[in-house]
């Protein structure tokens, strides 16, 4: 297959850009041709490989850059299959077979993201939750929704330092989008503290955490791989998930992989590996004393965080990058040997003529 995905490329870490990345990546891995179109979005973007040294490409796969704007028609390669904008009356059939892949909801703009839930094409879940969201509040047919979860590779992403032996220690990864809650975890880590007060807490991200974070969390700005998994994941007892939303929550079940035990939030994507008394500690979003009272059991009695930690880590073992192609693989061969089956229309857009005459 010819495959093309556009992608809102940035020159720093972005966790769904990465996604869109490790797709590209497993298809081509497959034997597929695969064409990345990058475009900017937030006013940035990139030139070049050489301002994506964060991630590792496939050499097989092919690169275009297309500015800070969406690419212009006659940018878009020819191809089998193309995920990216919704189709819309600008969409040529040349361009492939329309997909949406959906990663989230409540982080952007509502308009932008209903409008990929109402699309009359294929969507691409990466959390079960997404699939019921699209099902349930935007009436979508169920035939037009595939749950693919992303993975890992587990050769990186292991257990270095054994889970009997870390310090006891708790990390978080700090964004500033409010969904994503690190109020919530301030909040809840001072509780923690008021009891223990010699816990020792890291924080790892992007961005900086400002002035008005506590002088007592220690912060690992932009890690790179080796530091976030020798340094950060496995130095790492109890990794927290405040988060008020998550599409999946890939940090979470890379520290698990790492041997962490995790204490979450329910907040959508986490409740596809995050499971109550099982693999984690898990509490209502929002919930800071909640989070604390769970991270405070699992300080106090290391039994239990040794037995999550295990079964956490046993648990995600079933994310995989190349699962997780084989899966997409196999749906785009459904898709391309029927479109009709996932309720495409005869016109080569994505659109019957009804759905046209009626979508906005």
């Amino acid at each position: 297959m010819i495959v093309t995905f556009l992608s809102p490329t940035q020159p720093h870490p972005v966790g769904g850009v990465g996604v869109i990345f490790e797709f590209a990546n497993a298809l081509a891995a497959r034997g597929h041709t695969v064409q990345i179109l990058h475009h900017g979005i937030f006013g940035k973007a990139v030139d070049g490989l050489d301002e994506i040294d964060w991630f590792t490409f496939h050499p097989a796969v092919v690169h275009q850059f297309t500015g800070i704007v969406d690419p212009e028609p006659d940018e878009i390669p020819s191809a089998d299959i193309f995920f990216g904008f919704a189709p819309s009356d600008r969409f040529d059939e040349r361009y492939g077979l329309p997909v949406v892949l959906i990663q989230g909801y409540g982080m952007f703009p509502p308009g932008v993201e209903d409008h990929a839930f109402k699309t009359p094409c294929p969507k691409v879940c990466v959390a079960r939750w997404l699939v019921e969201l699209g099902i349930e509040k935007f009436k979508m047919p169920a035939h037009q929704f595939v749950h693919v979860p992303p993975g890992l590779h587990h050769e990186n992403f292991a257990i270095r330092i054994p889970i009997e032996k870390r310090p006891p220690r708790i990390t978080f990864l700090h964004n500033t989008h409010r969904k994503k809650g690190a109020d919530v975890a301030i909040a809840a880590l001072e509780l923690v503290r008021a009891q223990v007060p010699d816990v020792d807490v890291q924080a790892f991200g992007t961005f900086d955490l400002g002035p008005n974070f506590p002088d007592w969390i220690h912060h690992h700005r932009s890690p790179g791989h080796a530091e976030l998994v020798d340094s950060i994941y496995n130095t790492t007892s109890i990794f927290l998930s405040p988060s008020r939303l998550e599409g999946f929550g890939l940090p979470a079940v890379e520290a698990m992989a790492c041997g962490a035990a995790l204490v979450a939030t329910a907040s959508g994507g986490t409740a596809d590996y995050a499971l109550h008394d099982e693999t984690a500690l898990v509490c209502e979003s929002e919930d800071h004393e909640g989070l604390a009272a769970h991270m405070l059991r699992l300080l106090a009695d290391d039994s239990e965080r040794i037995r999550l930690a295990r079964a956490g880590h046993a648990y995600v073992q079933r994310y995989d990058w190349a699962n997780a192609g084989a899966e997409l693989e196999g749906f785009l061969e459904r898709y391309l040997a029927d479109p009709s089956q996932f309720g495409l229309g005869v016109s080569g857009d994505g659109f019957s003529e009804g759905e046209r005459s009626n979508y906005s």
